[in-house]
């Protein structure tokens, strides 16, 4: 895990719209091999960046920067080319990159609705979890996309009417798991690419729930 990190910026490329501030959060990190990964920061101006090292975080190099108005932030690499990193929320914004973050793409997002949470498993499977108008809207419900995100198949509400599902991760092309405030202590599990949802119980802590 990595609690803060404090690079040293190169000249910007000239793309950039504007100097990345000195402050900042971590959102997410992710690595393809020892050598090779990205980290997203988001900061209080609004502005977010992508930045990338191959020499193992010794140094980086800023290959994306935008606004997030509000929304939250979604990185996810496959390999040393190909990765997405989509602004969630209202206004989904899906940017893809096929040669390590040199040049991106953008797509914006077709979901009808407040997106939650996202997960990708390669370029082409990826699911949504979308809530109706706000991030505290009615029950979520859960999308997929066999094509990259051109078109999404709604596979309706992955929990019961009781639940509330606020996340979505996959492991592979079957495999999901629901994080969700629950009325008993469990997580939500798939093997079938999320056509279908079982409740896991959650083993107690220690001196019970």
């Amino acid at each position: 895990g990595i609690a803060y990190v404090r690079p040293s910026f190169g000249p910007p490329p000239a793309r950039a719209a504007a100097p990345v501030p000195a402050t900042y959060q971590l959102t997410a990190v992710d690595f393809v091999s020892p050598t090779t990964g990205w980290f997203a920061a988001t900061f209080d101006s609004g502005r977010f960046a992508i930045l990338h090292t191959s020499d193992a975080g010794r140094s980086w190099t800023r290959q994306l920067t935008g606004e997030t108005n509000q929304r939250g932030l979604y990185m996810h690499f496959f390999d040393s080319a190909h990765g997405v990193v989509a602004l969630i929320g209202a206004q989904p914004l899906m940017l893809r990159t096929t040669d390590g973050g040199l040049t991106w793409s953008s797509h914006p997002g077709s979901a009808a609705g407040y997106v939650v949470s996202m997960s990708f498993v390669d370029p082409s499977h990826g699911w949504l979890l979308v809530r109706s108008g706000t991030p505290t809207g009615a029950m979520g419900e859960l999308l997929r996309t066999v094509d990259g995100g051109t078109e999404w198949t709604n596979l309706g509400s992955p929990v019961v009417a009781a639940d509330d599902a606020y996340r979505v991760q996959f492991t592979d092309q079957q495999v999901g798991w629901l994080d969700s405030v629950s009325v008993r202590p469990y997580a939500y599990k798939t093997v079938d690419g999320g056509a279908s949802w079982r409740q896991v119980p959650l083993p107690a802590p220690s001196g019970g729930w």
